[in-house]
């Protein structure tokens, strides 16, 4: 079923012509430059915030520890968040591949990774459709890591954003699951500073697991090296956890 998914996935993606690809990414670089450009004119923010099991001057237990679970050959990192917030855009730019325009992800992505330190993820892009929400518990079992992504400038939807990774987190797959919430969309003007953020999704309350915010721009890629960085400092916590 996952395979006919992702299938349908690349088959709808394949239907863009190819004149409006190309006119995507040129309105997509232009915007990129302009705001690369604003964002150098405003004051920088707190774009980074953690709460961490593993205590100084404790032993952390190796990547192996991680990749051997299960006997999987890579960590299992899953990426969701409502529809919009970027979570696709997110994944192609890790990837390093050219920015175009996305369409709504049926079913989900899958993509291998590398994080800093020669750590090999596979990471799974799932859709953020109202419709589609019902299927994340199907992606939860075997995961070693949960990002969720927030779309910074949707203050609106931040309750229902803010429901939805409750939901996710209460499931008994995520029992001591350590997660990376990534507030895209920084680079926009009207996005909510990160300590609003944090504040409004009350992190705090989970002292029994590992966590980390970030705040990041899937357009301009600001945050993301960081980003890969958190993911392999929360599976090392992982790691830890599963072995004590």
């Amino acid at each position: 079923m996952f395979a006919l998914c992702k299938a349908l996935s690349q088959w709808v993606a394949g239907t863009m012509k190819e004149e409006e690809m190309n006119k995507s990414q040129q309105d997509l670089k232009t915007r990129t430059e302009q705001l690369q450009l604003d964002a150098g004119r405003r004051p920088q923010r707190r774009s980074f915030f953690s709460h961490s099991l593993v205590t100084e001057g404790l032993a952390v237990a190796t990547m192996g520890s991680v990749n051997s679970r299960d006997h999987k050959a890579e960590a299992q990192v899953v990426m969701i968040g409502l529809d919009s917030a970027g979570k696709t855009t997110l994944l192609y730019k890790l990837k390093g591949h050219q920015m175009v325009e996305t369409l709504p992800t049926v079913g989900f992505n899958v993509e291998p990774l590398e994080a800093p330190g020669h750590v090999s993820l596979t990471l799974w892009d799932v859709g953020g459709q109202t419709q589609l929400r019902a299927s994340w518990k199907d992606h939860l079992e075997g995961t070693d890591v949960l990002v969720y992504v927030l779309d910074s400038t949707d203050e609106a939807r931040l309750p229902e954003a803010v429901a939805e990774l409750m939901e996710v987190l209460d499931d008994p797959h995520m029992a001591s699951v350590p997660f990376l919430v990534l507030a895209n969309k920084q680079e926009a003007p009207d996005a909510l500073p990160l300590l609003e953020i944090r504040e409004r999704l009350g992190l705090e309350r989970f002292q029994d697991r590992s966590w980390e915010l970030r705040a990041c721009s899937a357009l301009t890629g600001a945050g993301l090296p960081e980003a890969l960085q958190s993911l392999r400092s929360l599976l090392k916590s992982r790691s830890h956890c599963v072995s004590t």
